[in-house]
C-alpha cells in the first residue's frame, strides 16, 4: 500500500474528528501566540484535515498542502489548498513569510525527510515553525498486524525529535521560541517496550478507530494475551515505574513546538 492510499483511507475515516479536540484548541492558541507579528503569508505543509490550518486562516493568508486529497477536502474556502508531496513543494523560493508544519516530520522516511527539510528552507522567506512529538520513545506505540505479522509504529512515526535535533536540522536558523505542550507523557524506555512486544505480546491498538496495516491493508485487531503474558507485562510495568521513580524522571508534555528564524548573513 502506498503512503498516498494509506493516508487517503485514514482521512476519509477520520477527517474532521480533531476539530473540537480540547488539546488541539489549546495548541492553536499557543501557535497564534508564538507566530511573529511581522508575517502575513503562511504555508502549512502536511496540513491534514485542517484542524489547525482552518483556525489560522482567520488571521493570516494561509496556503496548505497535503499528500492526501481526502484530507485537503476538509479545508475551508479561505485556505488555498494543494495536493502534493512535502519533498517537492510546488512553490517558488521564499514565497512565504513563514512555513509551518505540525506533526508531519515524524511520519517521513529518511530520504523524504531530508528533501522536505530542504524544501521548507527553500520556500521560507524568514521563519520556519516546527511542531513534533516531544522526544518520543517510538517503541512504546509499536503495533503488530495479525494478518501479515508486520510490526511498526501505530501512527507510522519513523523519527524522534528533541530541540537539539531540530537545531542540527536547521543550522542556518536561530531558535526564537520553544514550547512544550499537550498531554503529559509518562517516561518510558524503548528497550522495555521492545521486551513487552516480543515476550509479553503487548502492542499498541486504538479500539475506537479502524486503523489499517500499511503493508497489507488489513484492519488492525488485538490478539488476546494469555495469563503468562499478562503477568509478565504487569511485572514489567511495575518495574519500569520503579526505575523511573528512582531516576527521578517525570512525565513531560508530548508536543514540542519551535519557532525558527533565518540567521542574518
Amino acid at each position: 500500500m502506498s503512503d498516498t492510499d494509506y493516508y487517503n483511507d485514514m482521512w476519509q475515516k477520520q477527517g474532521g474528528y480533531l476539530q473540537n479536540d480540547s488539546e488541539i484548541k489549546k495548541k492553536i492558541q499557543l501557535i497564534e501566540e508564538m507566530f511573529p507579528s511581522d508575517i502575513q503569508t503562511v504555508l502549512d505543509v502536511g496540513c491534514g484535515d485542517g484542524a489547525i490550518t482552518n483556525a489560522l486562516a482567520s488571521s493570516w493568508r494561509i496556503t496548505a498542502i497535503d499528500l492526501s486529497e481526502q484530507a485537503v477536502k476538509h479545508l475551508v474556502s479561505d485556505v488555498h489548498g494543494y495536493v502534493g508531496s512535502s519533498s517537492a513543494l510546488p512553490f517558488g523560493d521564499e514565497d512565504f513569510d513563514l512555513v509551518f508544519t505540525s506533526e508531519l516530520l515524524e511520519h517521513l522516511k529518511s530520504p523524504v525527510l531530508s528533501k522536505t527539510i530542504a524544501e521548507l528552507k527553500r520556500v521560507s522567506r524568514n521563519y520556519v515553525f516546527i511542531s513534533v512529538p516531544n522526544d518520543e520513545k517510538l517503541r512504546r506505540r509499536y503495533t503488530k498486524c495479525l494478518n501479515c505479522l508486520s510490526e511498526y509504529h501505530l501512527y507510522l512515526h519513523y523519527h524522534s525529535f528533541d530541540i537539539q535535533k531540530i537545531k542540527e536540522m536547521f543550522p542556518e536558523y536561530e531558535v526564537l521560541k520553544r514550547v512544550e505542550c499537550g498531554v503529559m507523557e509518562p517516561p518510558s524506555s524503548n528497550t522495555i517496550s521492545y521486551v513487552k512486544n516480543k515476550i509479553g505480546r503487548m502492542y499498541a491498538y486504538v479500539d475506537s478507530v479502524d486503523l489499517i496495516c500499511p503493508s497489507c491493508g488489513a484492519t488492525l485487531v488485538k490478539k488476546p494475551r494469555n495469563l503468562f503474558q499478562r503477568a509478565f507485562n504487569l511485572a514489567l510495568i511495575i518495574s519500569q515505574k520503579a526505575l523511573f521513580l528512582a531516576l527521578r524522571q517525570k512525565p513531560k508534555p508530548d508536543w514540542l513546538m519551535v519557532l525558527l528564524k533565518k540567521k542574518e548573513i
